[in-house]
């Protein structure tokens, strides 16, 4: 999704949001759903999660003579790789200086060949199966506006040359507005994310695999013999080794949630006037800028612009989501902003992805998360890393991503997050006890009911909707998330949508469903 940034704070417009698009251009287009699981199954390997990892992943195994079912809570890559900003690219603003000075070199450069060996996967197979997907290759470019910007980007060139790639510090894909210092790495892409999915997963099929949407897991059993993967309509499938490709572990066993931490961003799409930018830029300045064009010219939304990260629930995403547009009109002749959309990303403590067994034990389960917004090409690398260790085969770069790593380096900010979530756990049953008041359609709120909490929303009908402020994972209380219409957890980063199902995890079960209400007349 889009890189992290604060933003600055003064007040931003926000007139028109609501009317905006909510969803990525991506999740735009139809497609043919495949059918939901509807009777028990046996197979060689379940996946769980239709997003680039998981289907990248079923994909390798099917071509390895797996049998291989994956299921999707919802449909295809409606997740994070649906909404994310369509970037291929190795080049990732102060990545590799952060990745040296915190795992050493060797670890900066695994990671460079991890997100390379994903490109290619995917511009292979792109070519190989004829995915229609717009995939275009552009350079990548890190620019900075600051002396500050300009210094740490001569450090991330030191560093990403260490780690083997290419880069350069000519400005070979000019913006049109002054910098100070560009770092480009040429020959990345970007792409249209969910129909790539969409076109492996119908390869997939084509190899004898099964793909089945709108099948939620609720949970995995079996610690001897084959894992017995529960479906929330009773269905269960039988499988030798069971792939976690749910952006992070929806089991708990492992502690997963309290290992990565997650971050909620935004972006928007519109049509500019004039000369189209022709690279993939990112600002390593604050608040953090994501610039691209949009793969195949996007028709009438032919420029993105992301930023404004944020732990969810701690700040006014309709505000986050106004900045953007507002520095969207501010360096560019804007003629529309069509639509806005926002994700959560999971970032690990190290900056490096945690891509391996679910517990030390146990071979049986395999999981990827942590990729710290930068998932579809690191993403589409660590499905490599999944078939290697389900397949027995050795993989060069895998001891640098394995779960069980732990680098004394990573402590104080792992300490520091869970303390975080411990806090919010309980400030939240105080903090977030406001009275009721008349919302407006797309607003919601949480609001005091005697000892405890109620999540309320108004839809654009004006249809009231009052479910448990509870989050279904860990208890903590969620906040409204304007911009995605969606109630978001800040502790670990589940997501609801206004009638409570779950968008994302690691929560499995709803928010309890109070009622639906009619518009009161006035204040309460």
């Amino acid at each position: 999704m889009a890189p992290e940034g604060t933003g600055s704070k003064e007040p931003v417009p926000l007139a028109g949001l609501v009317d905006e698009g909510q969803e990525s251009p991506w999740l735009e287009s139809g497609s043919e759903p495949f059918a939901p699981v509807s009777e028990d199954i046996r197979c060689d390997v379940a996946v769980v999660g239709g997003g680039i990892v998981g289907v990248s992943t079923a994909y390798r195994l099917a071509r390895a003579g797996c049998s291989v079912v994956l299921v999707e809570a919802r449909r295809l890559a409606a997740g994070v790789t649906g909404h994310s900003s369509a970037k291929l690219s190795a080049l990732q603003g102060l990545a590799y200086s952060a990745i040296a000075d915190r795992n050493g070199g060797e670890a900066a450069s695994a990671y460079a060949e991890l997100n390379a060996r994903g490109i290619r996967f995917v511009e292979e197979t792109t070519a190989a199966l004829g995915i229609d997907c717009g995939l275009t290759h552009r350079p990548a470019v890190s620019y900075a506006e600051t002396d500050e910007g300009r210094e740490n980007l001569a450090l991330e060139m030191d560093a990403a040359l260490a780690a083997g790639l290419a880069v350069t510090d000519e400005d070979l894909a000019p913006l049109p507005f002054p910098v100070a210092a560009t770092l480009t790495l040429e020959n990345q892409a970007h792409f249209d994310p969910v129909k790539w999915v969409r076109g492996l997963a119908g390869a997939l099929t084509e190899l004898g695999g099964r793909v089945h949407e709108t099948s939620r897991v609720t949970g995995v059993d079996g610690l001897r013999g084959n894992r017995k993967v529960k479906m929330e309509n009773g269905v269960t499938i039988e499988a030798e080794r069971v792939v976690l490709a749910t952006h992070v572990p929806i089991l708990d066993r492992a502690a997963f949630y309290a290992r990565v931490k997650p971050l909620t961003s935004f972006a928007v799409a519109g049509q500019i006037e004039g000369p189209l930018p022709q690279g993939l830029y990112l600002s390593v300045d604050g608040p953090t800028r994501s610039i691209s064009p949009l793969p195949g010219g996007g028709g009438t939304r032919s420029l993105l612009v992301g930023g404004e990260s944020h732990r969810p629930g701690t700040e006014d995403s309709a505000v986050s989501v106004a900045r953007l547009r507002q520095f969207m009109r501010s360096r560019f002749e804007v003629r529309s902003v069509d639509c806005a959309w926002g994700a959560h990303d999971m970032m690990s403590f190290d900056r490096l992805p945690i891509v391996g067994r679910l517990l030390p034990f146990d071979s049986r389960i395999l999981t990827a998360t942590g990729f710290s917004k930068w998932g579809l090409a690191a993403g589409a690398g660590s499905s490599e890393l999944l078939a290697d260790q389900l397949l027995g085969e050795d993989n060069p770069v895998a001891a640098t991503f394995d779960p069980v790593r732990l680098r004394l380096s990573s402590v104080p900010t792992l300490v520091r997050h869970n303390l975080e979530s411990g806090a919010m756990l309980l400030a939240d049953r105080i903090n977030r006890r406001r009275p009721r008041r008349r919302l407006q359609p797309g607003e919601g709120m949480v609001v005091g009911d005697g000892v405890g909490q109620k999540a309320v929303s108004c839809d654009r009908d004006g249809v009231y909707r009052e479910l448990s402020a509870r989050c279904t994972h860990l208890g903590c209380i969620v906040a409204w998330n304007q911009a995605g219409q969606s109630w978001d957890c800040p502790c670990h980063g589940s997501r609801f949508s206004p009638d409570g199902s779950v968008i994302e995890g690691p929560a499995v079960a709803p928010l309890e469903r109070s009622q639906v209400i009619t518009p009161p007349a006035g204040d309460s």
